[in-house]
């Protein structure tokens, strides 16, 4: 006869196989496409676990959630009742500014000359691309995918990778290397820095009135989900067909003990896309009156949690040469000119958390990233000589 502690171990046996909550489960593999999300990576390796981090955001973030709360009883009342926000200027003196912002990148060029003189890299693609999260400071990011587009540096096989707020932006970024002229691609470009700058120049304008998190951030991912609806109809992509197949959005699992860095590819849609953006470049009770955002159904916050260096394996051939994106402490806030250490710190620091609203400082700033991709392709001309042509 079976014993009762046979019985019991059979069933424990059985739990720690089907549970899906038991840490000690075998776990299926997933495709990192290169990134080792370990331990090392983690934003803050000597104060603890990711998920130390979350606690701490959701206790210290707290004030969030009453912003929120207050944002939603004052709605009640004028004027914040009202239906009245302050708009970006016309779309006609936008198109303006977007040219000044291409102007500035092309000066770059002409200041800086030709990273490949020879045209060693001509008819060759970067096999990635990668930005680090760096807040609104990787707006830095358009100038880098526009030295890409430009240059056909970059197509449809490329594997982008972000994480936090830089996910935004290399979202809309990849969304225009989908169209299959170059024409098509710059143009798509020029109407994703348009929604971008429209977002920036009407969110402190219309703070006052609106100052819930919630109610202004949010209003980036709806702009986002148009321009892409709108780049899709005039490239006659079919939204249902086309999805971001070599696309990388980095969150992070909030009760993962074990392995908090999620690397999210496996996409249904371009919607389900912007709603993955939008876990990885959450805190806690900063939008949705949540301590988190669901992706997939699993409870995740910023991807920068759990993820510093976004650089695929560069042993890896099929990830190699990767161009990666980076804007150091300091970097954001020199496009004023200033070289005083705590001013710059500062405006470093506002530069991270809130957009900017001059036209002249997004020509500035997406300029310097198109400087910053002319010195990384002009490191890699002979890694990507090395490479096959890409195919017609």
């Amino acid at each position: 006869m079976t014993s009762v502690k046979t019985l019991v171990d059979k069933a424990l046996l059985l739990k720690k196989q089907t549970d899906p909550c038991d840490w000690a489960t075998k776990r299926p593999k997933e495709n990192n496409f290169g990134l080792k999300c370990t331990s090392s990576e983690w934003m803050i390796p000597y104060i603890g676990h990711p998920f130390f981090i979350w606690i701490m955001g959701a206790i210290f973030l707290i004030p969030f959630l009453f912003l929120n709360t207050l944002y939603l009883i004052c709605k009640r009342f004028p004027p914040w009742s009202w239906d009245w926000r302050m708009c970006a200027p016309s779309d006609e003196h936008m198109e303006g500014f977007v040219d000044d912002v291409f102007k500035a990148c092309d000066k770059v060029e002409e200041e800086l000359g030709p990273a490949d003189p020879e045209g060693k890299t001509k008819g060759k693609v970067y096999p990635a691309v990668s930005c680090n999260g760096v807040g609104h400071k990787s707006t830095r990011y358009f100038g880098l995918y526009y030295y890409l587009i430009k240059h056909d540096l970059i197509d449809r096989n490329t594997h982008c990778y972000a994480y936090s707020m830089a996910s935004l932006v290399i979202s809309c970024c990849y969304v225009c290397v989908r169209p299959s002229t170059k024409e098509g691609r710059l143009k798509a470009l020029r109407d994703m820095i348009l929604m971008w700058m429209q977002y920036g120049m009407e969110f402190l304008p219309n703070f006052p009135l609106h100052f819930s998190l919630d109610a202004m951030v949010g209003r980036v991912f709806s702009s986002m989900k148009k321009s892409i609806h709108k780049v899709m109809a005039e490239n006659n992509l079919d939204r249902n067909k086309e999805k971001p197949d070599h696309l990388h959005i980095v969150v992070t699992r909030v009760f993962d003990l074990e392995k908090p860095g999620w690397v999210v590819s496996d996409w249904e849609s371009y919607e389900d896309l912007v709603e993955t953006c939008k876990a990885s470049c959450s805190f806690p009770w900063q939008q949705e009156f949540y301590p988190w955002i669901k992706v997939k159904g699993i409870p995740c916050i910023d991807g920068g949690c759990s993820m510093v260096e976004m650089l695929p394996d560069q042993g890896i051939p099929e990830f190699t040469p990767c161009m990666h994106g980076q804007v150091g402490p300091l970097e954001a806030a020199s496009i004023y000119g200033y070289t005083d250490p705590i001013r710059l710190a500062l405006l470093d620091t506002f530069r991270l958390g809130l957009p900017m609203f001059r036209a002249k400082d997004y020509a500035a700033d997406i300029a310097e990233g198109y400087r910053m991709a002319h010195r990384i392709h002009k490191s890699h001309i002979e890694a990507l000589a090395a490479l096959k042509p890409k195919k017609q």
